[in-house]
């Protein structure tokens, strides 16, 4: 893997750092867990992934001065993928049988960002890889049981991606972002969430999945609060997309509270492209 990262800052009064936690990855998890019991609080079975790659590659920053960011990475900028989480629970009594499997993955992303206080900030990424992107994740939760607050099923997804790419921003002066991303820019897919809850009592045999994946994007971004701000994007690849949820609920039971199903799917991409925003001053905006 080829990775160059450039980093400038200059000026008086200055903070400057570099994040460059890798250009990230992450797949292949599978996470599962089994639980069988009768009594109190018996039976009961959790399951969760996480991942969360974040990344950032060029950041620079200054109070007074000039903060420039250029990242050039050749490879995945956050990323992951190839999750299996499952749980199943079975169990009779109170708080028994009851099942919960959740994953989360979180990549966020962002390439060049270069801020200034009073001066010029310039944020520069060429990416040739995926910026953010997740997929692959299936979720299950099954559970069975009778008594009170039994068999119930919770199936979570929820993804997250984020992007960003050329980021620049100056409170006064010029701030400008400059994005070159040959790979998605945000999105996920894949995801199938699934619950299923049986049970007979009070409270039981309830079911509950839910996804979310929201993906952003923005690609070349610079704002000023007065002066220049200009954002240039050249994106081949998609901005935001979310695509092939699969979110299920499935319950059954007798008594009070029970044999209810919740299914629940959100998806919000976003996008953007090229932004310029200035509050007095010029602002432009390009996207190809």
């Amino acid at each position: 893997m080829n990775k160059k990262f450039f980093f400038k800052a200059a000026g008086t009064l200055m903070a400057a750092g570099m994040f460059f936690g890798g250009p990230t990855a992450g797949a292949s998890d599978v996470t599962g867990s089994q639980a069988e019991g009768d009594g109190f609080v018996a039976g009961n079975a959790v399951s969760a992934d996480v991942d969360a790659p974040i990344a950032a590659c060029g950041v620079g920053g200054a109070g007074i001065g000039v903060g420039t960011g250029v990242c050039e990475p050749w490879g995945p900028l956050a990323t992951t993928g190839d999750a299996k989480t499952w749980a199943e629970g079975e169990g009779n009594g109170f708080i028994a049988g009851n099942a919960i499997a959740a994953a989360a993955d979180v990549p966020i992303a962002a390439c060049g960002v270069g801020l200034a206080g009073i001066g010029v900030g310039t944020g520069v990424c060429e990416a040739y890889g995926p910026l953010a992107t997740t997929g692959d994740d299936v979720v299950k939760a099954w559970a069975s049981g009778s008594g009170t607050g039994t068999g119930n099923a919770v199936a979570l997804n929820v993804d997250v991606p984020v992007a960003g790419c050329g980021l620049g921003g100056a409170v006064i002066g010029v701030g400008t972002g400059v994005c070159e991303a040959t790979g998605p820019l945000a999105t996920t897919g894949d995801d199938v969430t699934k619950a299923y809850g049986e049970g007979d009592g009070f409270i039981a045999g309830n079911a509950v999945a839910g996804d979310l994946d929201v993906p952003v994007a923005a690609c070349g971004v610079g704002g000023a609060g007065i002066g220049v701000g200009t954002g240039v994007c050249d994106a081949s690849g998609p901005l935001a997309t979310t695509g092939t949820d699969y979110t299920t609920a499935n319950a059954s039971g007798s008594g009070t509270g029970t044999g209810n199903a919740i299914a629940l799917d959100g998806d919000i991409p976003i996008a953007g492209c090229g932004i310029g925003i200035a509050g007095i001053g010029v602002g432009t905006g390009v996207c190809n």
